[in-house]
């Protein structure tokens, strides 16, 4: 929407007396992703209902990236006009879609669109008249600040899996700890990326206090795996290197 008031000063202008999507695949692609939604929606899938909506958020970014209007404007300002349009199309899905989860962001997406009613019809055509013009745009969401909230803290990995499988959240446990359950499919592992991530552990003991038979065994332990990777450790009266 701001691209539509930096061009061409909000206001949608067309040869046609009526604006519509002017791109097939966009067309094909909205109808896939809201028969989806639907389905979803009626058999109470609302997670996946909810990624259908990101869906529809995420395939209007990857059309206005790939048609980049902010450079044809300078060549070609009807096809930058054209593609915008397709955009604000897209938007209005997008806040039809929303209502049933979103319906405060639903509302103020109408709203800067101008949408008579401040409602619109899950099946509803998106059209608008040539010479519509949009409401200034805003803000749909406030800004997430950068500290941390903390609202719970998981004193053990078993809670933080439960936690998980309850579909509370997503967690960073060590691989060992969840072996089973992601074997048998209760958790689903994510990929942080090529380079493996490192996690460096220590061993300490008090300083005044001499180290039992069991300690001492549990280091040797520890050092015949994992020897070249620690410092030595020293405890009164026996040095393990």
């Amino acid at each position: 929407m701001i691209l539509m008031h930096k061009f061409f000063d909000g206001k949608l202008e067309s040869e046609q007396d009526r604006i519509a999507l002017d791109e097939p695949f966009l067309q094909s692609e909205l109808d896939r992703l809201h028969l989806e939604l639907e389905q979803n929606i009626e058999t109470y899938r609302f997670r996946q209902s909810l990624q259908n909506v990101m869906d529809i958020a995420r395939l209007g970014n990857k059309y206005l990236t790939e048609k980049e209007p902010w450079k044809t404007i300078k060549t070609d300002p009807e096809d930058a006009r054209k593609t915008l349009h397709n955009c604000l199309v897209i938007i209005g899905h997008m806040a039809a879609s929303m209502q049933p989860f979103l319906p405060s962001t639903a509302l103020k997406t109408l709203e800067m669109l101008n949408w008579e009613g401040g409602k619109i019809g899950f099946d509803q055509a998106i059209t608008f008249k040539s010479g519509h013009r949009l409401n200034a745009p805003a803000l749909l969401f406030e800004k997430v600040e950068d500290d941390i909230q903390i609202s719970m803290e998981l004193d053990s990995s078993e809670t933080m899996k439960r936690f998980v499988e309850a579909g509370l959240g997503i967690s960073f446990l060590a691989a060992s700890n969840c072996r089973e359950e992601v074997r048998a499919g209760i958790l689903k592992t994510i990929p942080l990326g090529p380079e493996p991530m490192v996690r460096k552990l220590g061993l300490i003991y008090r300083k005044d206090k001499a180290l039992s038979k069991a300690a001492l065994g549990f280091i040797q332990v520890i050092l015949q795996h994992f020897g070249s990777q620690t410092s030595p450790v020293r405890s009164p009266g026996v040095t393990v290197s």
